[in-house]
């Protein structure tokens, strides 16, 4: 879908990524859903085995898997199809939207694959207070069984999300970070911004 631009809102869980998803969802111009699972459950996987594979073929260790009959032009041309597939479905909901919005936190571990498969990509990293997400993952956890048990594993979810994340900077343009403390002070100029 090359007329339609993707902007994916990445950093930690519990950093903001919901409230900003569901303002930008607010425009008309943009369409949205569900946290999708794109990439960190299926591409991940499936880029992760391709390149297993083609690493066997090339040391003659088996000959098996799809490197034997496709080549990575096709391997790509086949997730981009699965995307597109998906992202269609996505806006049936407002099919004149000029924004695809796809919001996932894992995504933070994943945007180089994102850039591979869509080069027009642009993400919007949501940065919050590594103290705040922290006391919210745990507090997440205790009321709802999802986030972090200790202030140790939140604190390692946050280094990680956010090193991940700001890996995309250096798609220069294509790269904004925003705070989540400058969103709830100032949304208007924040979302301006965005």
């Amino acid at each position: 879908m090359p007329d339609r631009q993707f902007l994916f809102i990445i950093g930690s869980p519990r950093s903001g990524t919901t409230y900003l998803q569901i303002l930008l969802a607010s425009q008309p111009e943009v369409a949205t859903t569900v946290e999708l699972t794109f990439f960190d459950r299926y591409v991940a996987s499936w880029m992760k085995w391709w390149d297993r594979e083609v690493e066997a073929l090339e040391r003659h260790q088996w000959k098996h898997g799809l490197p034997f009959i496709w080549s990575e032009a096709e391997f790509h041309d086949m997730l981009r199809e699965f995307l597109r597939r998906g992202y269609e479905k996505v806006m049936e909901r407002r099919p004149d939207a000029k924004y695809i919005l796809d919001k996932r936190p894992p995504y933070s571990l994943h945007v180089e694959s994102i850039k591979k498969l869509l080069p027009n990509a642009r993400f919007i990293h949501l940065l919050r207070d590594g103290r705040d997400v922290a006391a919210s993952m745990i507090a997440a956890y205790r009321k709802a069984g999802f986030g972090a048990e200790t202030i140790e594993e939140a604190a390692v979810a946050w280094r990680d999300f956010t090193l991940g994340a700001r890996r995309a900077a250096k798609f220069g343009p294509d790269y904004l970070e925003i705070r989540y403390e400058n969103l709830v002070a100032d949304g208007p100029k924040t979302l301006l911004q965005v």
